[in-house]
């Protein structure tokens, strides 16, 4: 079993993932019955995949939180890993101790579904200066770092920001489903599909906080999570 799900006492469900293959992951948290035992529990990743790179993991994290599954950690051996969930601010748990109940879970499929190919997200790992752009052309910008003011962040899909970022956010360029996430909201402008948002001073219902933005009926939906 590629993916198996875990809940304990602490109300702390655990994702196990022996498996690098992102499209089956997707299709296991669009089912049904992982989004009933996910529902308003925080989520750590257990890896035991020895294949999983941190690119494929940023994929996974993506999917969740698509899902607005809220993961707090992972638990790996791997060291990449490690340092990546440093970088994403997630917490890196040791091996459980605690004996859980395992509930193995099977995608309900009743249709064959056509595999989509995922394209890596482009990970960005160091500061971004108010001299810095990004510029992504194809799949998702993954930022694990600080973006400061007058820095540009510019990707065709979706945009992750897993630190605070106080420059301009454009994505979604001819992709109007596109989202953005960032952790620590502090932004100057956002854009999705060509609609934008300006800020001279950040709200502060916003400011500091865990934000996803995207767009709904043609305009702007911001989102604490």
């Amino acid at each position: 079993m590629a993916f198996k799900l875990s809940t304990n006492s602490e109300s702390i469900a655990n994702i196990v993932v022996d498996s690098s293959d992102c499209d089956t992951f997707s299709t296991l948290l669009e089912s049904r019955s992982f989004k009933d035992d996910l529902q308003d529990l925080p989520v750590i990743l257990e890896v035991k995949s020895d294949e999983l790179q941190a690119n494929e993991l940023a994929v996974m994290l993506e999917i969740l939180v698509q899902n607005q599954v809220i993961v707090i950690g992972i638990r790996s051996s791997k060291q990449e890993l490690i340092d990546f969930a440093n970088f994403s601010g997630l917490a890196h748990f040791p091996d459980a101790k605690k004996s859980v109940k395992i509930k193995k879970v099977n995608p309900d499929i009743q249709e064959p579904k056509v595999a989509l190919k995922t394209v890596p997200p482009t990970v960005v790992n160091h500061r971004l200066t108010s001299d810095d752009q990004v510029v992504v052309d194809k799949g998702d910008l993954v930022l694990l770092d600080v973006a400061e003011k007058e820095s540009e962040l510019v990707a065709k899909q979706s945009v992750w920001a897993y630190q605070s970022v106080a420059g301009k956010v454009i994505a979604g360029i001819e992709n109007e489903a596109a989202t953005i996430y960032i952790q620590e909201f502090d932004a100057q402008l956002i854009s999705i599909g060509g609609v934008y948002k300006q800020f001279d001073q950040t709200p502060d219902k916003l400011k500091g906080k865990a934000v996803m933005i995207d767009l709904e009926k043609g305009r702007l939906r911001f989102r604490l999570i």
